[in-house]
């Protein structure tokens, strides 16, 4: 078993999945999204952090930490915490077992909002899969609810292994053309719509997540209506606004931004594109999330 990095943690999220949650963001991913808002949950290693004068890269991925005792931070930043020469490396090493832990501090918020668990990242279904079939065997026997946050792009045998133990997945759909895709990730959609027809023919409960970029993928957005009223059976269309609030991050993690001519979509354009969306899919949809 390979444990994955996790970089951050973040409590009481109302925005990824139902009710009251803990959102696991998981390091790496296999698509480099022009527009990705974490880009320090690209890479599947650790990497160095600029330092800005900002807070410190520890201080910023184990936030979870300081709520559940010094003697717990203490150890997980002894044991895992990386550091480099030019500063601290993102993310930490957690064992199945000590996420769990960390998860099940929030039962009874859970219980009494029907939220639960989200693993996100990078791609949450990209890490080790023994190491997320036993997190995932772990939260159920607790009955927690489990929403899977996924770029789509991942094996179809890793999705049937998984599938008994998720509740809902949340999967992206960024652009129907294939070359726009490729363009616009570094890869084309065809794995992702296999992946989006074979969720929605199995009963899985599946929130469709579609980025508005304009300058990127709004052009295609006739299209993408038009093969997601055709092949899927979704519970809820959410539209996601591109915004910029995570470019300074890019500098951070020594990544490489361009400036690509996206804009921020304006609020007649988004309830616009929910209108069309609702009429195409017959589902809520909202905007955000």
């Amino acid at each position: 078993m390979t444990l994955p990095l996790v970089f951050n943690l973040q409590r009481f999220c109302i925005h990824d999945g139902p009710g009251i949650r803990t959102t696991v963001f998981f390091k790496g991913c296999p698509l480099r999204c022009l527009w990705c808002h974490n880009p320090e949950g690209i890479s599947f290693i650790k990497e160095p952090v600029e330092d800005s004068g900002k807070q410190s890269a520890v201080a910023k991925t184990l936030p979870f930490l300081l709520s559940y005792g010094e003697k717990m931070q203490m150890s997980l930043q002894e044991s895992t915490v990386c550091t480099s020469d030019s500063g601290e490396a993102i993310g930490v090493y957690l064992t199945p077992e000590e996420l769990a832990r960390l998860l099940m501090r929030d039962v009874s918020f859970y219980d009494v909002s029907g939220g639960g668990i989200t693993l996100s990242g990078g791609e949450p279904l990209a890490q080790d899969l023994d190491y997320l079939l036993k997190l995932l065997r772990l939260l159920k026997r607790r009955s927690i609810h489990v929403s899977m946050d996924s770029s789509g792009h991942v094996p179809r045998e890793t999705i049937q292994q998984v599938l008994p133990y998720v509740d809902l997945f949340m999967v992206d759909y960024k652009a129907q053309d294939a070359d726009l895709h490729r363009r616009l990730t570094g890869q084309d959609n065809a794995l992702i719509l296999d992946n989006l027809r074979y969720l929605s023919n199995c009963g899985a409960r599946l929130w469709l997540r579609v980025p508005v970029v304009p300058g990127g993928n709004l052009g295609d957005m006739p299209a993408m209506m038009h093969w997601a009223g055709m092949h899927l059976q979704v519970d809820q269309v959410n539209l996601l606004p591109y915004h910029k609030e995570g470019s300074d991050k890019w500098q951070r993690y020594r990544l490489c931004a361009v400036s690509h001519g996206f804009s921020i979509p304006d609020a007649a354009l988004m309830e616009d594109l929910r209108q069309a969306w609702a009429k195409k899919m017959l589902v809520p949809v909202k905007l955000g999330g």
